[in-house]
């Protein structure tokens, strides 16, 4: 048989193999690639479409300001009289720091499948609802004994996550209503779960 017969015959498989793919064949990969996630450093997927909603851009801000607020009370010298609402802000501040990587770790990696008995949308609703009222309690008794520039920058920016908290509890609310009617009747929501899910982005 000729070169010309063999390149003939190669062009022909590479034809069908064309063909097999096509959008009209029946034959398709079997994998997809999933929308709004992309893959990181050691293989990690990070769900872009979390990170990049209100609720994640919030929960990275709260995040930071937290950080601001830990490293302003940790600057405050002696105090005049007792440091307990200094300390107080900054247990509020390390502890909003611990929960919020914790959640934003879990639904920019989409873990909550992985750990099923937690009830993610409840467990949020109540973190942004605590956090709200122990930011609000802290900024309001240390700016009641205010006595330097670092304790001032930490009321402000106390006053900032009390702000973000608050916003937050009502996207976590929105939420976990909508998880709690797919729970309850699953079948009559199919239809306007993708146009609520994007009401929340």
């Amino acid at each position: 048989m000729s070169r010309d017969t063999h390149e003939q015959h190669d062009d022909d498989f590479t034809a069908v193999d064309a063909s097999m793919i096509s959008s009209t064949s029946p034959y398709q990969p079997t994998t997809e690639p999933v929308p709004h996630r992309h893959s990181v450093v050691a293989g990690i997927v990070v769900d872009m479409k979390f990170v990049k909603s209100l609720a994640g851009l919030l929960k990275i801000v709260e995040w930071i300001f937290s950080v601001v607020v830990a490293i302003c009370v940790g600057l405050v010298g002696k105090c005049p009289n007792t440091c307990a609402p200094v300390n107080f802000m900054q247990f509020v501040a390390i502890s909003a720091i611990i929960f919020t990587t914790i959640l934003i770790i879990v639904y920019a990696l989409a873990l909550q499948p992985k750990i099923p008995f937690i009830y993610w949308p409840l467990t949020d609703l109540i973190n942004c609802i605590a956090f709200f009222v122990l930011y609000l309690i802290a900024s309001s008794i240390l700016a009641a004994n205010t006595f330097s520039d670092s304790d001032k920058a930490a009321i402000a920016f106390g006053f900032f996550c009390t702000t973000s908290f608050a916003v937050s509890t009502w996207l976590a609310y929105k939420a976990f209503s909508i998880d709690r009617r797919k729970r309850s009747s699953p079948v009559s929501h199919i239809k306007g779960e993708h146009t609520e899910a994007q009401e929340l982005a």
